[in-house]
Formats: structure tokens, sequence, C-alpha cells
């Protein structure tokens, strides 16, 4: 039997503590790297999922590395982005990673290969060793989830994201500050997580099934969870849901806000907390579909309260699972099949070298 999207949601636990138990299948090589070269920038890139990755990856490089570290579309960091400009780096000290799933995406491809004409060091981020963007690189970094037999993919958001975190505690020599506490995450907190987020999902199913417009939105590391979460929502159910930073959503709810829509923010403790209660109360001053995601706060029925104690460096785990259940489960109940392309005879343009962009 054909798995479904909730099959690789639910082994997420399972496919999380193998990406930890083996990291040095991606340790390895990125030390070398990192080694034989005085790498003083890096660029994140990629499109859609591996965007949102690629975000994230940038913010726990330059946290942890005190490196600039920064993150691009791929068609923008070829359009607009000039390497070095002022000419401060010297060859070798500047990282290009390429962030695919597959390894097949022709906008990826094509931003590894201006960054080596820019005289970047490149590294590709997918699961094929034998792709093409991965042929092209300098050095390969495996993602280490299934190969997922769905369109909308799920486990290789989390296990890019815990590799990369992984990756720059390890990196910066600070591994010890995390491997205890990832692991007891990975083995006790995740099963739970997963648990009552599938009980959350089926005591308002009717609701999100019958949602007009749904909107969602993250303070600080979970702005990029919200982008994620929208975007495996709007593959699933096929319908525009909106992802939003905190203060941005601010400004919009009595703009725009009417009494049927629908709105679910995630709330950590560690990012505004008070301005995250202030934001929910004003839309709730409006409409009554507010949803609240987060470990410990539980104000209305419609909350989701985890009951766990997470980092806010794990929190784009620990939130984005509620979000891949409500797709899958919704689709599920709306008749949806998630397992095929809505669209057999439509040929997808965005891994076909014929159909890019700069080949016209």
């Amino acid at each position: 039997m054909k798995p479904s999207m909730m099959d690789y949601i639910l082994r997420q636990p399972q496919i999380l503590q193998q990406v930890f138990s083996k990291r040095e299948t991606f340790l390895q090589p990125v030390q070398k790297l990192f080694a034989d070269h005085s790498i003083r920038r890096i660029y994140f890139f990629g499109s859609g999922t591996s965007y949102h990755v690629s975000c994230l990856g940038a913010v726990y490089f330059s946290r942890y590395l005190n490196i600039e570290t920064s993150s691009q579309q791929p068609v923008l960091f070829c359009d607009t982005e000039t390497v070095n400009p002022s000419g401060v780096y010297q060859p070798g000290e500047v990282l290009a990673v390429g962030v695919s799933q597959s390894g097949t995406s022709t906008s990826t491809i094509e931003a590894l290969k201006y960054a080596k004409q820019q005289g970047c060091l490149t590294m590709c981020f997918s699961q094929d060793e034998t792709s093409e963007a991965v042929r092209i690189s300098d050095v390969w970094l495996p993602m280490l989830c299934e190969k997922e037999m769905v369109p909308p993919e799920t486990q290789g958001y989390t296990a890019a994201l815990l590799t990369l975190y992984v990756l720059a505690y390890t990196l910066a020599g600070k591994a010890a500050d995390c491997d205890a506490a990832t692991e007891a995450f990975l083995k006790t907190d995740l099963p739970v997580i997963i648990e009552r987020s599938r009980y959350w999902v089926q005591e308002h199913l009717e609701e999100f099934a019958n949602a007009p417009k749904l909107s969602i939105y993250g303070s600080a590391l979970n702005s990029v969870t919200a982008m994620e979460g929208a975007l495996k929502i709007g593959e699933t159910l096929k319908r525009i849901v909106g992802s939003y930073e905190a203060e941005e959503f601010a400004h919009l709810i009595d703009l725009s806000f009417l009494e049927d829509d629908y709105c679910i923010a995630l709330v950590h403790p560690s990012a505004h907390p008070q301005r995250n209660i202030e934001i929910i109360n004003l839309a709730r001053s409006i409409t009554n579909h507010v949803f609240v995601i987060s470990p410990h706060l539980n104000a209305s029925v419609n909350d989701l309260e985890l009951g766990i104690d997470f980092s806010e460096e794990l929190s784009p785990i620990s939130f984005v699972i509620p979000l891949q259940l409500l797709a899958a489960m919704t689709a599920e109940k709306l008749g949806i099949d998630t397992s095929v392309f809505p669209h057999p005879d439509v040929q997808s343009i965005a891994h076909s070298a014929d159909y890019f962009l700069y080949n016209s």
C-alpha cells in the first residue's frame, strides 16, 4: 500500500532520532570543509520548504558561529545578489549552501552555478548524492530522511532543521550544550507533541474543514514556521493560507479581519509573550476562530497547550507538527488524496531545466 502524508508525519520521531544518532555522517565532511577554509560569509538558499530551511539555517549559523550568514531565494540570489562587492573576503572565505530535498530544483542548481562563478565554495544539502545539484557542488551535506513518495513533503523539513541545528552547535564547539537535551526531546517530547496535536486537530476538524480563510502567525524563529505551515496547508487543502510575523499581523487584523476569519498563533515564551497575548486578544475581539499553539498558554477551548518545555531553537520543529497534521487530517476529511498530484497531466516546471527562466 502506498504511504500517505500521515504516515511520514507520524514516523518523524523515529526519523529524527536516526538523524541525531547518525550525525557523524553529516558532521565530518562539513567539519573538514570548515577546517580547510577560513569561512567568513555564508549564503543559504532554496525554494519553498527549502527556503524556509534556509531562513532558519542562517539564524542558527550566524547565532552560534558568529559568521555573517543570510538566506535568499535562489532566483533572487542570482538576480540581485553581488557576492563580495567590496572585496573584503578572500577566495575560500565565502560559502554558498543550496538546499533541495531532491537535488533537482532548477532554481537552486542555477544559484549554485552562479555562486561558483562568483568564487564561492559550494555545498548542496539534499537527499540524492547523484543529483545534479550535488554533482556541481564542492561538498554534499546529506538530508537523512525517508524518500517521501507524496507531493506534500514533511520529513525533509524537520530532518533538515535538526541537521543544521546540530551542525551549527558542533561547528561552534558547543555540541555538549545541545546533545543531551536534543536526545531527550526526540525520544520523550516529540511523540507527546504528535499525540496531543492529533487530538487537537481531531477536536476542531469540522472547523478547519470549513474555514473560508486562514492566517498563521509567529514571532522570531516561528515566523518561518508560519510560512512552512501555510505552505503545507495550502498544498493539501488547495486554498490560500496567509503567513505573517507577529507584529506584521498586528497591523493587519483590524483592517482586514472578519468574524468568519480563522487564525492560528504560534507562541513561544522566549519571544515577546505579552505582545502575543495582546495580538491574540485583538483578533479574538473580531472573530471567535482564533487558535493558539504554545507550550503552556491555554486561554480558550481552541488552544493547543503542548505541556512541554522546549527551547526556542527546537520550537520550529515542535510547532510545525500540529500544522502538518492539520493539513493531512483536514485533507482526508475533505476527501483530498495527498498521495497524488492533483493535475497528473500537467508537467511541473520547477524541476525541469527545459522550462527554467534563464533558458528563455
